[in-house]
């Protein structure tokens, strides 16, 4: 299942900008954008959503080119399940920011939810070209190959997940099905111990580790 809540690991300041970002306004008017986009970034971090959209709409009505309000605008939709306005958004922020990772990474799981998988496969391959070590992205695009039958695909995808954070749980469960589909009982067990200690709590763990140990 592609995760909805990557909102929840952004840093908690407002980012730097850049020369796109300013394109088009005032610096008063920069000024009163950057007010309503960080009072949306706070609004979106306590989860008032609504409001935050709002205020990132606000931010965006006075300076056109904010990519930073274009992306959380995207994220706040996008949680909403509003996902057709949230492509747009991070469509947007693709055409000021065209290396902004995780547009790409966003924009794939909208377009993902909207059934587009080939273009969603090719955002999260970009996504991983701004990015080698977006976790995310990695597991989003081994899960389509898994889908796919691109088991080799999805497997080094999986492996990435661990490489770049050996306590990412569902990485390891991936894992853990893929050497089961091997025949590999040592590594499928391994792995989904290691899922089961890192992320006990997910759907159908205990099932597959009793189901790995008791392989011929």
């Amino acid at each position: 299942d592609l995760p909805r809540r990557e909102r929840r690991k952004r840093a908690a300041l407002l980012p730097g900008r850049t020369i796109e970002d300013k394109r088009a306004a005032t610096p008063v008017d920069l000024t009163e954008a950057l007010y309503h986009a960080n009072l949306g970034f706070r609004l979106d971090g306590v989860e008032n959503l609504a409001a935050a959209e709002r205020q990132f709409r606000e931010a965006l009505s006075i300076a056109p080119d904010f990519a930073f309000a274009h992306y959380h605008l995207g994220i706040a939709l996008q949680v909403q399940g509003k996902e057709k306005e949230a492509r747009a958004s991070f469509e947007k922020t693709l055409a000021i920011k065209p290396n902004h990772a995780k547009a790409h990474l966003n924009l794939g799981t909208s377009l993902y939810r909207l059934r587009e998988i080939d273009k969603a496969l090719e955002h999260f391959k970009e996504a991983l070209r701004c990015d080698p070590d977006l976790l995310q992205a990695h597991y989003n695009l081994g899960n389509l190959l898994l889908h796919r039958n691109d088991f080799e695909g999805a497997m080094s995808h999986f492996r990435a997940t661990i490489e770049i954070n050996p306590d990412f749980g569902r990485g390891h469960a991936q894992l853990g099905g893929l050497y089961v589909r091997q025949g590999n009982r040592p590594e499928a067990i391994h792995h989904y111990e290691e899922a089961k200690r890192l992320s006990p709590d997910l759907d159908g763990l205990d099932k597959w580790l009793r189901q790995a140990r008791e392989m011929e």
